[in-house]
């Protein structure tokens, strides 16, 4: 089972038995946080668990990433990340691919 937690200054991830721990500079509170350091934190939770799309987030299993996801469309709404910033396909995409990969080798 994997596990993600967004706490206030990493990105937990738990694959099986391994714990890994992305450091995404998330102040506390997260609006304080630039945006370009929030964009990374966004696009790590979103290649971490590609299956969660933003317009979901409100259905999302951890009430830590519905935060998340609810300041990613404020920032939106107010024009400081773009909409193909706010929608991370790539990451997304990548994530695919790199597991798609893994098991077809």
């Amino acid at each position: 089972m994997n596990t993600t937690i967004i706490q206030s200054t990493s990105l937990h991830y738990q694959e099986g038995n391994s714990d890994k721990v992305y450091h995404a500079a998330i102040p506390d509170p997260i609006r304080e946080t630039s945006d370009t350091s929030f964009l990374r934190a966004w696009w790590a939770l979103c290649w971490l668990h590609p299956s969660l799309h933003p317009d979901d987030h409100e259905e999302w299993p951890h009430a830590s990433w519905r935060e998340f996801a609810a300041e990613a469309f404020r920032r939106a709404k107010a024009g400081t990340i773009r909409d193909h910033e706010l929608y991370p396909a790539e990451a997304t995409r990548n994530r695919l691919w790199r597991t798609h990969l893994a098991t077809h080798d």
